[in-house]
């Protein structure tokens, strides 16, 4: 390869991870895979990765604030949080490095408040248990949650 088309290539790197980068944060792994997918080397893309860390427009701590961020106000639970980090290429940030004002209590408590209406009958409170479980919190939790929220009314 010749100076010139390296120069070329490092001009397309450069072009694309500033597009991504345009619309959202990305991790440094999926820049990665998204540049792998379009066929650039691994070598350069590491090297540009390492200029855009450098400059600032890149940051796996900023990416995983925003993330856990998200995600708790979407009502997840501190494991789903963390486990969606880990899949980002961030296994070395923790939740409370991203998020250190998050509370599971607080995040379960508002769930609940949002969905009281199912706590009319027991089919509705299944519902509610079930759906909370799938936002990543434990039977303890809800339970706790579910008496909280009752013993405030």
């Amino acid at each position: 390869m010749t100076d010139l088309q390296g120069a070329e290539l490092v001009q397309q790197i450069r072009q694309q991870l500033l597009a991504y980068l345009r619309r959202r944060e990305y991790s440094r792994k999926e820049l990665k895979t998204r540049l792998l997918a379009k066929g650039f080397t691994g070598e350069l893309i590491e090297q540009q990765l390492d200029y855009f860390a450098d400059q600032g427009w890149q940051s796996d701590s900023r990416y995983a604030e925003q993330q856990a961020r998200s995600l708790a106000r979407k009502g997840y639970a501190s494991r789903v949080i963390d486990q969606r980090l880990r899949q980002a290429g961030l296994a070395s940030v923790s939740l409370t490095e991203a998020l250190p004002d998050y509370s599971w209590q607080s995040v379960i408590l508002a769930n609940v408040q949002k969905r009281q209406s199912l706590l009319v009958d027991e089919k509705g409170r299944n519902k509610l248990v079930r759906w909370l479980l799938a936002r990543g919190f434990d039977y303890g939790q809800i339970q706790w949650a579910i008496k909280e929220f009752q013993s405030l009314d």
